[in-house]
């Protein structure tokens, strides 16, 4: 802003501009986003301005010790002018008159403040709040760009920030695409932190007003020199230093998790998930749509060529079969806690698409290293990315940003951070060298001789699936081939895991050992003897043939009045009479429920399990008449029984009490009836007890 401060309010060159202020606002399209300032209110990092002056060299006199004096003046018109007059004054002194409405006009003659700032020639300041005399330090003085101490990556140096006034530049070189760490601890005061890129600009900043370690991450595009600038919140310290530490890294890739993510639902227009540990993204039997949405921060990725992009949800949920599933470009801005399908932004097709499976927990992957490329350098916006099906009656349960964390106050206030199974967009700046790759390979074997390692003639078993994980993200599977060999290629040095997943073993077969082996990969190794030996199963023995059969046979209705007709609104047992055939025992633990016609979805259970007698005929058995627990009981809700003939369903439970098939086929055919209960409406009966006897004792 040199041509306003310059043009405007000092020169004026294009007429009368008095200095109103400034204004900061953000374009009025494109993402939504909020930053947030330090106002001039808080007690550090206040909004300043920074005039520089080109002074000739200041003449020295005699005298070293510098002399202030303040002259002020009053007349009748309040007048008041103060001059400060040091013994090292500059020979131009830059005058300003401002004169006020009020009559009231100030002079003050402006003389150099701050000897450690980056501007040159500047005399040294008179002022000082830090108690006690500087302890020496060994990098002053470094007040300027072209006096920063050297700092190389990894080492750590002291300095002291005394007088209050003072402050302290360092210097360092960044060669290529790098990642820059500057870290400032051990703050004896709320000193506060900030990084100068090649062209003598803030690039970052880090600070408050307390004494928590500074920290700036900054990716270096530019290759040059850099300076970290230690300066005071408030005040120095005389005798206690701080501790500036710089680490430099190549950039090879950024891992970023998103800032927001959701899913709009055809069938549900109006609803919003954003703030869902899920998103959903599938077609139903209907036709109508799920669609997940996505977006990530690129604000601290550098405006480069990458090499490759790659986008990576999780699958929450188990499920079969291969799909594909289409990746497209998000073309307007949308926010989480209110997009909608009825508000849902536009998307544009980029031929993205990728399989997905079923497992749960395994990350799936779309290249978008096009797209990603747009963003960065292309001039396209970044409003994010949106997942749909092609076309097939699927759906897709992936985990959210909001999965890290659940449904904490935190990710209300802030993007939920850093889960292995959260969506991310992993970025690489750099292509891998060919001769620095290497690969992990091996084969799943039935080890004959049970030695645990695989000997010639030993048969391998094909169709196993094995997986590669890095850093618990899945790189991807292979399926055994005849001879039960697997490999993955191309990988680059680190830690690897190697898992076998082990229901795709045939029934025949299980393993012998742990299904995951660690793997440390050199450069360029290539690891080979990663097994996997497995045993034959023992052959089990047959199950008996299933013989038992439960067929509902007859229902008996009780009431106060037995054997009369039934009364509405009068508590009801229905007794079901069970026949069981195919069975040398009783049958313990058997089940039903009930329900009337026109009303499957309301049904009830009965009192009590029952234990059914073997017998054919239940209705006619007295073992079973006369013994409730014989029988399925229920007890009719009063508004079950209207005036009138209604039909009830019983259907008996084939399932037993071990969560196993008891029963054979004819049980899904035999297990049901439907019958008829004739209910009328009468007065309330009036009853009346003559004698009641027991123990031989009779009373009236």
């Amino acid at each position: 802003m040199t041509s306003l401060v310059q043009d405007y309010w000092v020169g004026r060159n294009f007429g009368t501009s008095p200095n109103f202020g400034l204004e900061l606002r953000g374009p009025e399209s494109g993402a939504y986003y909020l930053r947030s300032f330090y106002s001039a209110d808080a007690k550090s990092n206040k909004p300043y301005l920074i005039v520089s002056y080109e002074l000739p060299t200041p003449t020295p006199t005699a005298t070293r010790t510098p002399t202030r004096t303040a002259t002020v003046t009053r007349t009748s018109t309040p007048t008041a002018t103060a001059t400060l007059v040091p013994t090292k004054t500059p020979t131009p002194t830059a005058t300003r008159t401002a004169t006020a409405t009020r009559t009231s006009t100030a002079t003050r003659t402006a003389t150099p403040t701050n000897t450690k700032s980056p501007i040159p020639n500047t005399p040294t300041p008179t002022a000082t709040a830090t108690t006690g005399v500087c302890t020496a330090d060994p990098y002053e003085p470094n007040a300027r760009f072209d006096q920063a101490a050297l700092i190389t990556s990894g080492a750590t140096v002291r300095g002291y920030i005394c007088p209050d006034t003072d402050f302290d530049l360092f210097r360092f070189t960044v060669a290529g695409l790098s990642q820059v760490r500057v870290l400032l601890n051990e703050l004896p005061e709320d000193y506060q932190l900030a990084l100068f890129g090649p062209d003598h600009t803030v690039v970052a900043r880090a600070g408050d007003d307390d004494l928590r370690p500074r920290t700036i991450d900054y990716a270096a595009v530019t290759t040059g020199d850099y300076w970290a600038r230690v300066s005071p919140g408030s005040v120095g310290h005389a005798t206690s230093p701080y501790a500036l530490t710089v680490e430099i890294t190549p950039l090879t890739s950024m891992s970023l998790y998103a800032v927001a993510d959701s899913y709009v639902m055809e069938g549900d227009p109006t609803s919003t998930h954003g703030d869902e540990r899920t998103v959903i993204i599938g077609r139903d039997e209907f036709g109508q749509e799920q669609r997940g949405l996505f977006r990530f921060d690129l604000s601290r990725v550098p405006a480069t060529t990458i090499a490759n992009a790659t986008f990576m949800v999780s699958l929450d949920d188990a499920e079969s079969r291969i799909y594909t599933v289409d990746l497209r470009r998000v073309s307007a801005a949308w926010d989480e806690d209110a997009v909608n399908w009825n508000t849902k932004p536009w998307s544009v097709d980029g031929g993205i698409s990728a399989e997905v499976g079923g497992v749960a927990g395994r990350y799936y992957a779309w290249d978008v290293t096009a797209l990603a490329q747009s963003w960065l350098t292309g001039g396209v916006g970044n409003f994010g990315l949106e997942l749909r099906t092609r076309g097939d009656v699927f759906s897709r349960v992936f985990r959210s940003n909001e999965y890290a964390l659940g449904m904490s106050v935190t990710c209300m206030f802030a993007p939920c951070s850093g889960s292995a199974r959260t969506p991310r967009l992993i970025i690489n700046f750099t292509a891998p060298d060919p001769s620095l790759l290497g690969s992990v390979g091996g084969r799943v074997f039935e080890d004959v001789n049970g030695n645990d390692r695989f000997d010639a003639g030993e048969p391998g078993l094909s169709g196993v699936t094995v997986e590669l994980f890095r850093d618990r993200v899945s790189q991807g599977d292979r399926v055994t081939d005849a001879a039960g060999a697997y490999a993955f290629a191309g990988l680059v040095a680190g830690a690897y895991e190697v898992s076998v997943r082990e229901s795709s073993l045939s029934a025949t077969h299980r393993l012998t050992g742990s299904e995951i082996h660690a793997v440390t990969l050199a450069a360029g190794e290539n690891r080979t003897g990663v097994d996997y030996p497995t045993t034959r199963r023992p052959t089990p023995t047959p199950l008996p043939p299933i013989t038992l059969n439960l067929s509902a046979r007859d229902v008996e209705f009780i009431q106060v009045a037995h054997g009369a007709t039934l009364i509405s609104g009068k508590r009801t047992l229905p007794r079901v009479f069970v026949g069981v055939t195919g069975a040398t025992e009783e049958v313990p633990m058997v089940s039903a429920y009930l329900y009337r016609t026109g009303h499957s979805l309301d049904t009830i259970e009965p009192i009590a399990l029952a234990t059914l007698l073997v017998t054919a005929d239940p209705a006619n058995d007295p073992a079973v008449v006369n013994d409730l627990s014989r029988t399925i009981n229920f007890l009719l809700p009063e508004d079950w029984t209207p005036a009138g003939r209604p039909n009830f369903h019983v259907v008996i439970n084939p399932v037993g009490a071990h969560t196993k098939t008891e029963c054979g086929a004819p049980c899904l055919l035999d297990n049901q009836i439907t019958v008829a209960a004739q209910f009328h409406n009468t007065d309330a009966l009036d009853v009346q007890m003559v004698r009641l006897t027991t123990w031989g004792v009779t009373s009236s």
